[in-house]
């Protein structure tokens, strides 16, 4: 069978050497947003071409999304490679019973190297793992520091960039470090207990783009609101919100009013209000 031709990377990594140097080097590159799909993108693409294909994704938890994938590149007998980036995998063993072979490399020669090898196969690529950059809503959390009170319950993703100010209600400073899975989540769990007034979740478009799939749970319900915290306008977002029957509101970064902000985080009705930054 031929080289790998084709890389699958999740786009947090799209600035890292060993995803420039394999578009460089010619390869056929193929951003996706989520990690969880990552290797099931590459199965598929393995199977119908009936060619070697490599999965980049980042080593910390995330990465633990690819396992299953790997089960079914495994069963299939199809040659995939997932290659993780970083030092901080704690969990090598697990996918023993996943792959043919484990090994470790410090570079993309490294790497193409040990792509001639017995498929399916696990590469830890021993790197500095990408940081993730937090996303700075300071005038935003101190508009909701106005608005919300002892019965409201907020939470705040890792994604976002902590910041000096006093709430009245519950905070609650959640998630994994480094990780996008599950903020949306977190919100639906605790407003399951009824216990509050509104439950608000303050949280990044990753995050949101990782946790979509919350917003059509069973279990939704209108004492909820997420803000979502992005660079750009994004019309997805607010789209599937609507397409879910939320309350939904885009605003500028430089255009937040206390009473519009309170108009729909506190509505009676589930929202979704999405922050943005032009450019």
């Amino acid at each position: 069978m031929d080289r790998v031709t084709t890389l699958i990377y999740t786009e947090d990594l799209e600035n890292i050497s060993f995803v420039q140097e394999c578009k460089s080097n010619g390869l056929n590159c193929i951003s996706i947003i989520d990690a969880r799909s990552a290797v099931y993108v590459a199965t598929g693409i393995s199977a119908q071409n009936q060619s070697k294909v490599a999965v980049c994704v980042n080593a910390g938890n995330a990465s633990r999304s690819a396992f299953s994938g790997m089960t079914e590149a495994f069963y299939r007998k199809l040659p995939v490679a997932l290659v993780t980036v970083g030092k901080k995998l704690d969990y090598t063993r697990e996918l023993n019973d996943a792959v043919v072979g484990h090994y470790t490399a410090l570079n993309y020669d490294d790497v193409l190297e040990l792509l001639n090898g017995k498929f399916p196969m696990h590469i830890e690529l021993l790197v500095e793992n990408p940081e993730y950059e937090k996303k700075e809503c300071d005038a935003l959390q101190m508009v909701l520091s106005s608005v919300l009170d002892k019965n409201t319950y907020l939470y705040i993703s890792p994604g976002i960039k902590k910041s000096e100010v006093q709430y009245m209600g519950k905070v609650v400073y959640g998630g994994m470090p480094d990780c996008y899975e599950g903020a949306m989540a977190n919100v639906l769990g605790a407003s399951l207990a009824r216990i509050r007034k509104k439950y608000i979740g303050l949280i990044t478009e990753d995050e949101f783009i990782h946790d979509i799939n919350t917003l059509g749970n069973i279990n939704m319900n209108d004492l909820i609101c997420y803000i979502v915290v992005s660079q750009e306008k994004n019309k997805m977002i607010i789209d599937y919100a609507t397409a879910m029957k939320f309350e939904t509101c885009e605003v500028k970064n430089d255009c937040l009013k206390p009473d519009d902000m309170k108009r729909l985080v506190l509505s009676k009705n589930k929202g979704l209000l999405v922050l943005y930054k032009e450019g």
